[in-house]
């Protein structure tokens, strides 16, 4: 970034640019997540290896993972999770340490990483809580570390989100870095663009002249998106959190795809309510492509008492998308 630590409109344009991490192009599973994440680091070190590292792996620093050639602007990525994240150390503020294992906090890994296990092992216990189950939960942990969104046999994943700015929380905005894009979460033009794509963008509402053309840029990003999962011989995208009528990922998808591509998908033992008694949505979409099918899953964010009633509830959602959904998804033909 510029001397000030503030990202610059010709930086924030790469980082728009970045479509996510693993290798894409030999994924059986992509996960689209809400934005990207920090992995436990500063917000700033991310922001460094996007711009400098990411996407690229030549002598002399030329973009080699691209969705279509050399050229980044039409999307680039990082191909090995870890790799990232050794990338992103070399970038740490003062203070910062390294990681000593590569497990990050959190239900949204694990419930990757458990739909794969019970794709590759299915007489396995992959949906029982770490108390009940600590032999499975630490296989659970050795499988995000090894093997999620890395180039590996089996079940490969990748990762891809909707928002491109890297941050650590979500309700938290970071004015050092993107101040020159907004101070705050409120009012701010960006979040307001990327949280509601199917609505369109009034500029004029900010009164002022703004840091980038937000709405262009959630159809870039759709676009670019679009053309990931198109390009991918990827079957299978799962959306984890967003999943709402009106969710922000339903609405990214299908200004992909088209409107009226998702129907309500059912469990038929999970309890999908919450503790307030609101029903939880989840949906399915099939799009058929020239040389694929490609099944759009979106389900609820698999957290124990904010989303779900229990742990047991949203580990039986998990368990009936793995088995009932996503392996079939996964066997089909093209």
């Amino acid at each position: 970034m510029n001397p000030s630590n503030r990202l610059s409109k010709p930086e924030y344009d790469v980082l728009l640019s970045y479509v996510g991490c693993g290798s894409f192009p030999g994924a059986d599973i992509i996960v689209f997540g809400n934005e990207e994440g920090t992995g436990g680091y500063s917000v700033g070190a991310n922001v460094e290896a996007r711009l400098r590292d990411f996407g690229r792996d030549a002598p002399d620093g030329a973009y080699r993972f691209c969705i279509h050639g050399g050229d980044w602007t039409r999307g680039f990525y990082e191909p090995n999770a870890g790799e990232g994240g050794g990338k992103v150390e070399r970038y740490l503020r003062p203070g910062e340490k390294r990681r000593r294992q590569h497990f990050t906090k959190g239900v949204f890994n694990p419930a990757v990483a458990r739909i794969c296990l019970a794709f590759e092992e299915p007489d396995g216990s992959w949906f029982e809580s770490g108390r009940d189950n600590p032999r499975a939960w630490a296989r659970i942990k050795r499988f995000i570390g090894e093997s999620l969104y890395k180039p590996r046999t089996g079940v490969q994943t990748a990762l891809a989100d909707w928002r491109p700015l890297p941050r650590e929380k979500e309700d938290v905005w970071y004015p050092e870095e993107y101040g020159a894009i907004a101070e705050s979460i409120a009012n701010n033009p960006y979040l307001a663009a990327f949280n509601h794509p199917a609505k369109p963008f009034n500029a004029s509402a900010y009164g002022q002249p703004l840091f980038s053309d937000f709405g262009g840029d959630v159809r870039k990003r759709a676009d670019l998106l679009k053309s990931l999962f198109v390009a991918s011989k990827a079957k299978v995208v799962i959306g984890i959190g967003g999943a709402g009528a009106n969710g922000f990922k339903k609405q990214a998808l299908e200004l992909m795809f088209g409107p009226d591509i998702f129907k309500p998908l059912t469990f038929r033992l999970a309890d999908m309510t919450t503790k307030r008694g609101a029903a939880l949505e989840s949906y399915r979409a099939d799009i058929r492509l020239a040389h694929k099918s490609l099944h759009l899953f979106l389900v609820p964010f698999p957290s124990p008492g904010t989303v779900f009633k229990t742990q047991r509830d949203a580990l039986s959602m998990l368990k009936e998308l793995a088995d009932d959904q996503i392996r079939p998804a996964l066997l089909s033909g093209p």
